[in-house]
């Protein structure tokens, strides 16, 4: 099989975007579930956060929320 260097660029875009970070908010609506809930999930165990900035605020790795999707896909 042959990479062509556009399919090298495509891939690499979609490490980026799985690999990018989101706000609580973000998470939520990528979940349909409120703020609340995905505060609860981080505080489980259940969906891993990151604290950034000054401020300590938690950020979600988009992948990992994509995971949990997949989760509740499979046994939901």
């Amino acid at each position: 099989m042959v990479l062509y260097l556009e399919d090298l660029r495509e891939e690499d875009a979609l490490e980026r975007e799985l690999d990018r970070m989101l706000t609580v908010a973000e998470a939520g609506e990528l979940l349909g579930v409120s703020k609340t809930t995905i505060r609860r999930l981080a505080n489980s165990g259940k969906l891993r956060s990151y604290r950034v900035g000054p401020g300590k605020h938690r950020r979600f790795r988009k992948r990992d929320v994509i995971q949990i999707l997949k989760l509740e896909n499979n046994y939901g």
